[in-house]
């Protein structure tokens, strides 16, 4: 039986382990709304949406700011916890170089993620992620800008949806 091939999630001829930013979303595992709540209220005539974290996302939390202990040469310039996702905007400088030969090791992002989801899973007892997740490449300020925006503005317009 002839199956569709798979779309690929990652540039082929792109080195991942790259100096530069990235734009990333992993999302819970059934889209389970486990991270956050969002309520709104009004202030000064306009509907104002606010983010709660769950115990779950107080954790998803604590190990998202900690990323550059474990990586130094790793930064998480802003993020967001929304119910069943997280937005993160990152910023890798100067990382290890990966050994060359016959067999791919995983780059950077690749294994800065993997991490981030094993040590949560670990530590609130329960697989909680989706495989996989979305990456996208930022290629130069305004990018970073829109996305950086993006990030502060999505709780509202998830509230919209």
């Amino acid at each position: 039986m002839d199956y569709p091939k798979r779309k690929r999630l990652r540039l082929p001829d792109y080195d991942y382990s790259s100096d530069g930013a990235y734009f990333l979303t992993v999302c819970t595992k059934d889209r389970a709304p486990i991270l956050s709540e969002i309520s709104e209220t009004e202030k000064n005539g306009e509907t104002v949406a606010t983010v709660t974290l769950t115990q779950t996302g107080a954790i998803v939390q604590q190990y998202l700011l900690s990323v550059s202990k474990a990586y130094p040469y790793i930064s998480v310039d802003t993020y967001v916890l929304m119910p069943d996702h997280v937005h993160i905007l990152l910023r890798v400088t100067s990382a290890p170089t990966r050994c060359t030969g016959s067999a791919k090791q995983p780059s950077v992002i690749a294994r800065t993620v993997a991490a981030f989801k094993r040590l949560t899973n670990q530590k609130c007892r329960q697989n909680l992620w989706q495989d996989g997740y979305y990456d996208h490449i930022i290629r130069d300020a305004q990018d970073y800008q829109r996305r950086a925006e993006y990030i502060e503005t999505n709780r509202r317009i998830l509230k919209k949806e």
